[in-house]
């Protein structure tokens, strides 16, 4: 059984949007002046909303595509050293999930 209704997880969502909109700054503005998140503390949380399941129900739910766009946009953008950060952090902190839950599903 679901423990959230579509109207809770939508409204999750728009938070998390909201917080990222905080946190990364003005999308318009990422071309002159990418968001200042350069150290693995700072991109931590993209990392874990990338595994939220509020993101991954993008087929089902415009406001899922909202977030995850705007997840993939901010990652995007980062400046090199928020980028190693962020590779850093899936390689090293998100190994053993990528490998027991995500490559289990691709097979």
């Amino acid at each position: 059984a679901d423990v959230w209704s579509e109207k809770q997880r939508s409204q999750l969502r728009a938070a998390a949007l909201q917080g990222l909109e905080r946190w990364g700054g003005d999308p318009k503005g990422w071309k002159d002046s990418p968001p200042s998140l350069v150290h693995r503390d700072q991109v931590r949380g993209l990392a874990v909303l990338l595994l939220c399941p509020l993101v991954s129900e993008v087929d089902g739910s415009p406001d899922a595509y909202a977030l995850m766009a705007r997840l993939m946009a901010l990652i995007a953008a980062l400046p090199q050293e928020g980028r190693n950060a962020f590779t850093d952090i899936v390689v090293e902190d998100l190994v053993r999930v990528l490998r027991s839950v995500l490559v289990l599903r691709v097979r």
